[in-house]
């Protein structure tokens, strides 16, 4: 009846601003940046990397790590740098270029579950292994939302 249309035109108005939100929130995280661990099947010792997105979400910070950080990872400290302009596509699980290779680490339904990767450039790619479910929503997430998706 006439009383559901106020309540209606009120939730088409907040929903974009808590959907700004919720990306704004995700974005701030992936400001914070994560440690990943490196994959390497053959040498077991464990290697880091880190990668963390800019303040103004231009642009992705990575670099390795000796070991697991203790607190912040400053940007300076990170020495390569990715566009998210440069950024074609995200991709996870099954379709992730290190998920394909010959015995990564034989397609472990765990790994898989936490793979995604950042295709850029003509056939360039990072290849990620999320600790965590979680970290795996927070970065797939906050990555198709920083390409608008």
């Amino acid at each position: 009846g006439p009383l559901g249309s106020p309540i209606l035109e009120l939730k088409e108005k907040i929903q974009p601003e808590i959907l700004e939100l919720i990306k704004q929130q995700r974005l701030n995280r992936l400001v914070e940046g994560t440690c990943f661990r490196k994959l390497n099947a053959r040498r077991r010792q464990d290697k880091f990397w880190y990668c963390r997105l800019s303040p103004n979400h231009k642009v992705l910070h990575y670099g390795d790590l000796e070991e697991s950080p203790q607190g912040e990872v400053p940007h300076d400290s990170l020495q390569d740098k990715l566009p998210v302009a440069d950024i074609k596509a995200v991709v996870t699980g099954k379709d992730c270029p290190h998920m394909k290779e010959k015995g990564a680490l034989k397609q472990n339904k765990e790994v898989l579950e936490l793979a995604f990767s950042i295709l850029y450039d003509s056939n360039c790619q990072l290849n990620f292994i999320a600790p965590d479910k979680h970290e795996y929503c927070i970065w797939t997430d906050g990555l198709n939302a920083l390409l608008g998706k």
